[in-house]
Parts: structure tokens; C-alpha cells; sequence
């Protein structure tokens, strides 16, 4: 959709997707009175600003088991210790199928180890069940 409206948008010499009037860049006030305020209006949203709907962003990726390290790649911190010390709060309370998957991947479904014959011991002998 971006690239239909890039082709129909008014030219503009900086080679911007959304200019303003003349192809000039728009402005942060302009944009939020003009566009995002009216538009949170007619959808019957509350007001809110731009930095909360990063934080809506990576609470609702946290919430569906997104990793820190995916967090902090879409938020574009400098390191996960940033995405931490603003989201640890989200993290505690997240449970994903995690320890689910890595049982399975051990265990395999039957819940024996994956390829292995009878148990054995680190010396060699082997262990009864």
C-alpha cells in the first residue's frame, strides 16, 4: 500500500512518503492535530501520544512471547539491558509454551530421551530405569 500511495503522493524534492503542502517535511504538531488526533477521535479512542503506542507496541509483543532480544531489535535499543530495565515489569508475568518446547526437543514426545539407547551413566555402565 505504501508503494501505491508513493506513486500517487505529491512529488517532493527531499523524496518524502507523506509531505506536507509544497513537498516540504511535515511537522510533529501538524501531524498529531491534523491526522493522528482526529483519527484516534472517529475510531472512539482515547487520546494518547506516540511514545505510548511504543509502549502498547512492546508490551503486546512481550505479552505473545517475544524475546528481549526481539524487543529490543524493534524498539531499536542500543542493548537488551535497555529493553530490560524499561520492561522487566512485563516480562515476569509472561508465560510461553518456552520449558514446553525444550522438554520436547530433550525429551521428544514419548518422553524418552531423543537419541539415546538405554540410559547410561558418564563412565559407561549402565543405569537400571
Amino acid at each position: 500500500m505504501l508503494k501505491i500511495w508513493k506513486l500517487a503522493c505529491p512529488p517532493s524534492d527531499l523524496n518524502l512518503v507523506f509531505p506536507h503542502t509544497g513537498g516540504q517535511p511535515n511537522v510533529r504538531d501538524r501531524v498529531l492535530c491534523v491526522g493522528f488526533y482526529p483519527a484516534l477521535r472517529l475510531a472512539g479512542l482515547r487520546r494518547v501520544t506516540f511514545h505510548s503506542l511504543r509502549h502498547s507496541c512492546a508490551s503486546a509483543m512481550i505479552a505473545n512471547g517475544a524475546s528481549v532480544a526481539e524487543v529490543q531489535h524493534q524498539l531499536g535499543h542500543a542493548s537488551p539491558a535497555i529493553t530490560l530495565a524499561v520492561y522487566t515489569h512485563f516480562f515476569s508475568g509472561v508465560e510461553t509454551s518456552t520449558t514446553d518446547r525444550l522438554a520436547e526437543a530433550v525429551l521428544g514426545k514419548s518422553g524418552q530421551f531423543v537419541g539415546t539407547g538405554p540410559l547410561q551413566s558418564i563412565s559407561g555402565n549402565r543405569l537400571s530405569a
